[in-house]
Parts: structure tokens; C-alpha cells; sequence
């Protein structure tokens, strides 16, 4: 893993997210997002950290991000599915 200051990182170097899809989610109470994000670096805590692209899913409660990354879209989408109970 490679770890750089925040000041060292163009913006053509940054993870760059795209929400796919929102809804809200009985189950965990909170709006959920489908994401996709490509490679390069992302803040982690008071470094930036490079991360390889993929899908996540994740909502936010009491102030804190909860979810779950995947390599795969089809694997984001079911998780996303079965979370709000739509087709994603």
C-alpha cells in the first residue's frame, strides 16, 4: 500500500467517486448509496492512501460511514438490492 501526504496529490492522482444509486433502506434505517470509484489515492486519516477501483456500498448513521467495498458490480448491486429492496 502506498501512503503520501495530502499536499503531494493532484487531482488527476485522486479516487474519484460516482453515486450509481440511492435509496432509503428499512433495514439499516439510513439512505444507501451505490458507488463506483476508480483507482488512486483517498484520505485516511491524516495521510492519502492509494486504492485500487471498484463498486461500495455504504449510508451514514450517528456521524460514522458504514458499508462495504467490492471488486465487482454485480456483487455492489445485490448488496445494494437486498439492503433497500429494489432492483439497483
Amino acid at each position: 500500500m502506498t501512503v503520501r501526504e495530502y499536499g503531494t496529490i493532484t487531482d488527476a492522482e485522486r479516487s474519484h467517486v460516482t453515486i450509481l444509486a440511492e435509496a432509503f433502506s428499512p433495514r439499516v434505517r439510513a439512505t444507501v448509496r451505490l458507488a463506483a470509484y476508480t483507482a488512486g489515492y483517498e484520505p485516511a486519516g491524516a495521510m492519502m492512501r492509494h486504492t485500487d477501483g471498484g463498486y461500495a456500498v455504504w449510508w451514514e448513521q450517528l456521524g460514522a460511514r458504514q458499508g462495504r467495498r467490492y471488486r465487482t458490480e454485480p456483487e455492489a448491486r445485490a448488496h445494494f438490492a437486498s439492503l433497500t429492496m429494489t432492483q439497483a
